[in-house]
C-alpha cells in the first residue's frame, strides 16, 4: 500500500513538472511579410526604437528651456 502511495505522489509531481514545462504561445510583434518588415526596417534601419518625431532646432537661445527635448536626452542617456 505505502508502495502505491509513493507511486502516485511521483507521478503526481512529475506531471506537475511536465505541466509546468508546456509551451504557452508567445504573441508576436514581429511584422509578418515581407513587405511588412522592409517597411520597419526603413522606419527604425538599426533597430534602436524610440521616437521618429522631427525636433525643432531653434537656433541656440540659452534662455529657451525645452522640457520634452532635455527629458528626452537624459532619458537617452540613462537608459541606453
Amino acid at each position: 500500500m505505502k508502495l502505491l502511495v509513493r507511486y502516485i505522489a511521483l507521478m503526481s509531481i512529475a506531471c506537475m513538472f511536465g505541466l509546468g514545462c508546456a509551451e504557452t504561445s508567445k504573441p508576436t510583434t514581429q511584422p509578418s511579410g515581407v513587405r511588412e518588415r522592409q517597411d520597419a526596417a526603413m522606419r527604425d534601419p538599426f533597430g534602436y526604437g524610440g521616437s521618429t518625431e522631427k525636433v525643432d532646432i531653434t537656433g541656440g537661445d540659452i534662455t529657451k528651456f525645452d522640457k520634452q527635448s532635455f527629458k528626452r536626452d537624459v532619458d537617452s542617456v540613462m537608459n541606453p
